[in-house]
């Protein structure tokens, strides 16, 4: 029930700890487009555990095409993230990135295949339509894709402009798992903007510090 949720995220990384590595809080998997079927592919039921599987109707086939029209009787609007008053800063973003080993052994190849999927051309076409998340900032202005998403990309993209990348250092995940918990509590006990900081700043310097011991 809506009572029995605490927490919302969008957050990849998030969801994998918390769904496959069975870290973090206890969270459902919403699975649009499939069925039971799919929970007996990859060891995904093993995976899951315990936690609750919701599937929806929707979502598209392999070659793009629609695979069950739209609910726009339901329709979700998604805006730009808050902005602090000092800083001209939204959020953290983090992400999946593409590379080419030392170890590759055609690595011409590879090369030439990471270049022609993070194109303008194939991130604002085929790849955005099979459901992909584009980075190319040419396929976020894509009036078609809008079209796709109720407008999503262009909604949100000030916040993507906003963003900065999230520190590279081992124990980040570990400091966004607990931050985002602190913030939460916090939240919901009417704790001032300041405390919530402060105690943030000091969670971020203990979990630092921890990295050099």
């Amino acid at each position: 029930t809506a009572e029995s949720i605490n927490l919302v995220s969008l957050s990849t990384t998030l969801a994998t700890n918390s769904m496959v590595e069975n870290a973090g809080s206890n969270v459902a998997l919403i699975l649009i487009g499939f069925d039971q079927k799919i929970l007996k592919l990859g060891k995904l039921a093993k995976a899951i555990g315990k936690n609750p599987v919701i599937f929806i109707k929707g979502g598209h086939k392999s070659d793009g095409t629609l695979q069950f029209p739209l609910d726009t009787k339901n329709l979700l609007n998604f805006t730009n993230s808050p902005i602090g008053a000092q800083e001209n800063i939204s959020t953290v973003l983090g992400g999946v990135g593409l590379a080419v080993s030392l170890l590759c052994k055609n690595p011409v190849d590879a090369a030439s295949f990471v270049k022609y999927v993070a194109g303008a051309e194939m991130q604002k076409g085929i790849f955005t339509r099979s459901g992909g998340q584009p980075a190319n900032k040419l396929a976020w202005q894509s009036m078609e894709n809008n079209q796709l998403c109720n407008n999503f990309f262009c909604d949100t993209i000030s916040t993507i402009e906003k963003a900065y990348i999230r520190p590279q250092h081992p124990r980040w995940n570990e400091f966004q798992e607990q931050g985002a918990d602190l913030i939460h509590d916090g939240l919901l006990k009417d704790m001032s903007s300041k405390v919530i900081m402060s105690m943030l700043n000091e969670l971020y310097q203990s979990i630092k510090l921890g990295e050099n011991v």
